[in-house]
Formats: C-alpha cells, sequence, structure tokens
C-alpha cells in the first residue's frame, strides 16, 4: 500500500473514532435534571424509611421502629447511594452523631431555622448548590405529630431506654410539631 493511501486510510478510520466516540459521550446532567433526581431520591428515602417505621411499630410498637430506624436508615441511604449520588440524613441535634452536619451544611440548617422563624414553611425549605465538581440539594425534615412520640419532650420511659440502647450520643429530642428535625442531603459529583 502506498504512503499516501496508508495515509488516508488512517485518517478516515481516526476520524471514525473520533465521530463514534464524541456522538457517544454522556453529556454532563444539567442543574434541573440533576435537581429532579435529587427530589426523587429524597421521596424514595423519605417514603421507604416511614413505611418501614410503619410496619415496625404496627408489629412491636415504639421500641421495635427505634430498633428498625437504627438499622434500615443508613441501609435506606446506602441503597440509595448509586450512580455517584451520596444520600444521607443530617441534623443540628442528631440522633446518630453520623448524621452531625459538616460546616456548610450546618450553616445552611442554622439558615432553614431563620427562614423558618420568618414564617417560610419547614417542607419547603430547600438549599441546592453546584459548581464545577459537585452538586448538592438539601431539604428541611419536618417534626409531624408522629414523630414526637420518640423525638419529643414526652417520651415514654422504655422508648427511652430503647433509644438510649441503639443511640447512646442521642441529641435528637425535645422537638415540637413544625420544627426541623433535620434534613435530607443529596449530593452528586459531576
Amino acid at each position: 500500500m502506498s504512503f499516501l493511501k496508508k495515509a488516508v486510510y488512517t485518517l478516515i478510520w481516526s476520524f471514525l473514532l473520533f465521530a463514534s466516540t464524541s456522538s457517544f459521550a454522556q453529556k454532563p446532567a444539567s442543574g434541573e435534571q440533576l435537581q429532579i433526581e435529587a427530589k426523587q431520591k429524597i421521596q424514595n428515602f423519605a417514603q421507604t424509611l416511614k413505611a418501614s417505621l410503619t410496619s415496625a411499630v404496627k408489629a412491636g410498637g415504639l421500641e421495635a421502629g427505634v430498633e428498625v430506624c437504627s438499622k434500615q436508615a443508613p441501609a435506606i441511604a446506602n441503597s440509595l447511594s448509586t450512580d455517584g449520588w451520596q444520600v444521607s440524613r443530617i441534623s443540628l441535634k442528631p440522633r446518630n452523631p453520623a448524621n452531625t452536619p459538616s460546616a456548610w451544611q450546618q450553616t445552611v440548617l442554622e439558615r432553614f431555622e431563620a427562614q423558618k422563624a420568618e414564617g417560610k414553611p419547614v417542607a419547603d425549605l430547600v438549599f441546592k448548590t453546584q459548581d464545577k465538581s459537585t452538586f448538592s440539594l438539601i431539604k428541611a425534615i419536618p417534626t409531624g405529630e408522629i414523630c414526637l412520640k420518640c423525638h419529643g419532650s414526652a417520651i415514654a420511659p422504655e422508648v427511652r431506654q430503647t433509644i438510649k440502647r441503639y443511640y447512646p450520643k442521642d441529641q435528637a429530642t425535645g422537638f415540637t410539631v413544625g420544627d426541623i428535625r433535620g434534613a435530607f442531603v443529596v449530593e452528586k459529583a459531576r
């Protein structure tokens, strides 16, 4: 084969290879798409945890609910932490020390508290940020009436004892309906 034919042949193959890889290259998800995915992860986490807790409490009372929460909440977060996503919960008063916020997350939670004090509904408190490397969404978790049985001020002694057994460093009590119990955190490296 002549030099010219080899050069043309190489050029054509190089072009085809470049065209095929660039046309199939995955474009980074838009901020809007990431937000939709993050909110879906939060909804799945909340619904799955609520269903697990409801089932456990019906079957074995609040003590069973505490046990299930201690095991299922981290497992649910792990199961949703796929495809580059990291899903977790944080709180200014964590029950589990693993849910202690980072410095910037603490600032977001404090900002949520200020917004709540100004009258903004807790369910509407969402913070989103993204830079070249990471997309993050934090959504406040409002305290409901049922939450008070394990997170309020009047916790039954047997429930308090179970909480202490599973969470010896518990700080997550004393809440009232409408308080910010914590927040869901969903992050993805870009």
